[in-house]
């Protein structure tokens, strides 16, 4: 008597062996692409992560060296020019400055001429600890007293502007507001330049 009808085939198990391998090593593929897919992604989230928190760290920067600027503020020092365009007193400026283009500002000359982080220009605070690019300068600002003829002299208003870098060069922002002095140090405006 024959228990089972099953005949054992060698042919038919090493095409069996066969087909598993090969579809094994398609399943090994798939999971691999998907792993690599997966850590592309968690890099460019690394990346992003990154220039958000360098951008946050300029802006922090801009916004610290515009505090450091009005309390500085002291409608006693003089606001003028050298000949060479460089403030008598650092980082104060009047106005308006007479360029070969006609009047503008302290702050958009400078932004003009990328002159930022030139400390012969503006007061800047340089980074206490290990330094992150090309320069170490972290932040800078400028004061420019404003004429306003409509105001009382009793009242100044000044604008400051203020830089500040981020861990690299494409991380920079540009804060102005403008404050109005009397008896106490008040802020009128405040805005993000870029």
């Amino acid at each position: 008597m024959i228990a089972n009808n099953w005949v054992f085939d060698p042919g038919l198990a090493s095409r069996q062996k066969g087909l598993f391998l090969l579809l094994t090593l398609v399943l090994i593929a798939f999971v691999a692409s998907v792993s690599l897919i997966g850590m592309q992604n968690a890099i460019n989230n690394t990346k992003l992560v990154q220039s958000f928190m360098s951008h946050s760290l300029a802006l922090q920067r801009a916004e610290q060296a515009l505090l450091i600027a009005e309390k500085a503020l002291d409608s006693k020092r003089q606001f003028i020019l050298r000949s060479d365009d460089k403030p008598l007193n650092l980082g104060l400026y009047p106005q308006f400055m007479d360029t070969s283009s006609g009047l503008t500002s302290a702050w958009s000359k400078l932004e003009s001429e990328n002159l930022w982080q030139n400390p012969a220009y503006l007061v800047v605070q340089f980074s206490r600890g290990p330094v992150i690019g090309p320069s170490p300068i972290i932040s800078s600002y400028i004061i420019e007293r404003l004429v306003v003829s409509h105001v009382s002299l009793s009242h100044n208003y000044y604008r400051i502007t203020a830089f500040g870098r981020g861990y690299g060069s494409l991380s920079e922002v540009l804060l102005q507001s403008i404050v109005e002095v009397t008896q106490k140090k008040r802020r009128v405006s405040w805005q993000k330049i870029r």
